[in-house]
């Protein structure tokens, strides 16, 4: 990237806000990226999982993006989600991000359907050929059915296709494969929460979070290495995923002042027991 400073330290995968009628809320888009990245944050990431991509229309992809960017402005960095069903769809998302100032794009991999490793490569290189933006590639196997291999990052990292890769494998293992390989090449985002502190002993060097749309200084100080962080954040991450996930953090943003809205289906809704399990995370862990 032209400035790798700018995309050093912790992004918030932002949540996607809904108001009463279920329509997407620009502004409270704007006011959570602003927020979190006066919190601390070197920037936000919409439009990825924790953000629903696969539920958002283009044209709510398009407005969440621009949102994020309009109130952010230079105090951070806005990586634009341009994830679309067709390669039309993300040359759009794409085309929107530029105009709107975006920093750099990030594209997940082919999702549900298996694709070859040359489908992959090619996936990101019909991207590039679309802007001159920085292209964050960005893998989770657990939930997109794909996995960018080592050798196909190193190439397209190798011609100059992406600047940075977004890993979100359960597997340190694989964590360290691509370390090894990459952390000199590419900014690396360390995606799994579970391995933030390990991801970073490999040589990743930032990070991007959902649970940093609700506890930003927590996940700030495991980014710092500060003492006892790493285990607040997993007592965190051990509530949250065991009672809602994404659900979970919408409703925690919702108590921290920043109301989103449940998220879309098929994401079960949360039980009672969900609530006030969360409800007690939140009094204990205050309001960050």
């Amino acid at each position: 990237m032209d400035d790798n400073r700018r995309f050093k330290g912790v992004f918030a995968a932002t949540l996607t806000p809904y108001g009463e009628n279920g329509a997407i809320d620009p502004g409270m888009a704007g006011r959570l990226a602003r927020n979190l990245v006066d919190s601390g944050l070197a920037g936000v990431a919409p439009c990825g999982s924790t953000g629903e991509f696969p539920m958002l229309s283009l044209d709510e992809r398009a407005m969440v993006n621009a949102a994020a960017v309009e109130a952010v402005g230079n105090r951070g960095a806005v990586v634009a989600g341009v994830w679309g069903w067709s390669l039309a769809e993300r040359q759009a998302l794409v085309a929107a991000a530029e105009s709107s100032g975006a920093a750099a794009v990030f594209l997940t991999v082919p999702i549900y359907f298996p694709a070859s490793e040359s489908a992959m490569v090619e996936w990101y290189r019909a991207v590039r050929r679309m802007t001159r933006l920085p292209v964050i590639a960005y893998s989770i196997p657990q939930f997109a059915s794909n996995e960018v291999p080592v050798e196909a990052l190193s190439v397209l990292a190798a011609e100059g296709t992406i600047q940075g890769f977004k890993d979100s494998s359960p597997d340190p293992k694989r964590l360290e494969a691509v370390a090894a390989r990459l952390r000199d090449r590419l900014v690396l985002f360390a995606g799994n929460e579970a391995l933030f502190a390990e991801a970073l002993g490999m040589g990743f060097g930032s990070m991007i979070s959902g649970l940093a749309n609700v506890f930003p200084k927590t996940v700030i100080a495991v980014w710092r290495r500060e003492p006892g962080a790493d285990a607040r954040l997993a007592a965190i991450h051990a509530v949250v995923r065991e009672h809602g996930g994404i659900q979970a953090f919408k409703y925690l943003s919702g108590l921290r002042g920043f109301p989103t809205g449940p998220a879309r289906e098929p994401i079960p809704p949360l039980t009672d027991g969900d609530r006030a399990a969360l409800d007690a995370l939140f009094r204990e862990s205050g309001r960050e």
